[in-house]
């Protein structure tokens, strides 16, 4: 423990320099008296610490367990199926019923296909459902609002184009002229 006097404030109390050196050695004192105590209390807690760790040892020796300080996943139930979550879960994000249903068996031939392998120890199958059919979204897919306004823009151009060939006019601003490619644009949310 460091202590630092200002001598100059002891001077202007009116301490002579005697008194002063005999303060300056008492505060030592107690500071050397804490600081052994704290040492001890230390040394203490680890010699009990340790005396703890040799003792739990011990009993999982005798008793032939041992107890693992990390959470260990399982392997996926044979009776693991998507639950109602995912489903509307995976309709968010542009899955069919089928196509959850389809995600299932591949995280199912995944999980048999790695099963000697801790990737496929999982401590929640749910969530690791949950974030497969996140990385699997369908190709092509955005996400639903977006997916939904493409699919219009293209079904109007469709429209279009049938009219146009069947020589009616469409109402668009490019009646008669010759249109190599149309992109629709979708606002952001």
């Amino acid at each position: 423990m460091k202590m630092e006097f200002d001598i100059a404030m002891f001077e202007a109390a009116g301490l002579s320099q005697k008194q002063i050196v005999a303060l300056v050695k008492m505060f030592q004192a107690k500071a050397d008296e804490k600081l052994a105590e704290a040492r001890n209390k230390n040394r203490i807690r680890v010699r009990n610490q340790r005396e703890r760790a040799r003792s739990a040892e011990h009993v999982q020796a005798q008793s032939g367990t041992t107890e693992h300080k990390q959470a260990r996943g399982t392997r996926l139930p044979e009776d693991w199926q998507p639950n109602e979550r995912h489903f509307i879960e995976g309709r968010t994000l542009g899955h069919s019923h089928e196509g959850v249903l389809a995600s299932a068996h591949d995280m199912r031939l995944w999980a048999d296909a790695n099963a000697h392998r801790p990737v496929a120890r999982k401590l929640d199958w749910d969530k690791t459902f949950s974030g497969w059919l996140r990385r699997n979204k369908p190709k092509g897919q955005m996400n639903g609002r977006h997916s939904s306004e493409l699919q219009t823009a293209f079904d109007n151009l469709m429209a279009r184009a049938e009219n146009r060939s069947a020589g009616e006019p469409d109402g668009s601003a490019h009646d008669g002229q010759t249109i190599d490619w149309i992109v629709p644009t979708c606002t952001s949310p």
